[in-house]
């Protein structure tokens, strides 16, 4: 079942912010890098795990 976490805009500059309980929920603080992955017909983010 599709969980909706939040709702953000994409600015001119095709920005957007990270919903404060969803960079909560991935652990995510500034200067961290996300994932943008495409799974079939969906696309999720996910905290890159740099090394």
């Amino acid at each position: 079942m599709e969980e909706v976490l939040g709702l953000t805009k994409v600015s001119q500059n095709l920005q957007t912010r990270i919903p404060k309980d969803v960079a909560e929920l991935l652990k995510v603080k500034e200067g961290d890098r996300i994932l943008w992955v495409k799974e079939g017909e969906r696309i999720y983010v996910k905290k890159a795990e740099i090394k």
